[in-house]
């Protein structure tokens, strides 16, 4: 499971395009298969987020979202509960490294955890903190977006 999740999520840094949907599916795809091993899952996801170039910053974040999205429609809560609450204790630890990613995907972020704040998909405190400190221009904000548009 580990390598053939890890070949998926490191193949994003090498690959010279964008994130592609049909990657982010598979990645997605086998992230819900294996969900019980999710500190495996989280652990590739969040080492491609601080070895990877700025513009690759905001990959891991599409990646998180499709996967914790599709366990939410998927899987029982008992199947996943580890893994989302794994995904949000180290968000905060990735959002430093988000940093370098270009302004374009800072925008693009801070419509994404606009997106998790109406969905729910995570605390609402924790996603206002990561806001405030790391995308300042845009907390506080009232503003919840539908989590029905697509990002990519």
């Amino acid at each position: 499971m580990e390598s053939e999740f890890d070949r998926e999520v490191l193949a994003v840094v090498s690959a010279s395009a964008p994130l592609s949907a049909s990657r982010i599916e598979r990645i997605t795809r086998l992230a819900v298969k294996y969900a019980k091993n999710y500190k495996a899952i989280v652990f590739s996801v969040e080492r491609l987020v601080t070895k990877c170039g700025p513009e690759h910053k905001l990959s891991g974040l599409y990646i998180i979202d499709s996967v914790v999205r599709a366990c939410h429609k998927t899987l029982q809560p008992t199947d996943y509960a580890n893994l989302v609450t794994r995904f949000e204790e180290k968000i905060e630890h990735m959002f430093p490294h988000m940093l370098s990613a270009p302004p374009k995907d800072k925008e693009k972020m801070k419509k994404l955890l606009q997106i998790w704040k109406g969905m729910q998909l995570f605390s609402a405190d924790m996603l206002e903190g990561i806001e405030m400190l790391y995308l300042p221009d845009s907390a506080p904000s009232n503003q919840t977006i539908s989590g029905k548009c697509r990002l990519f």
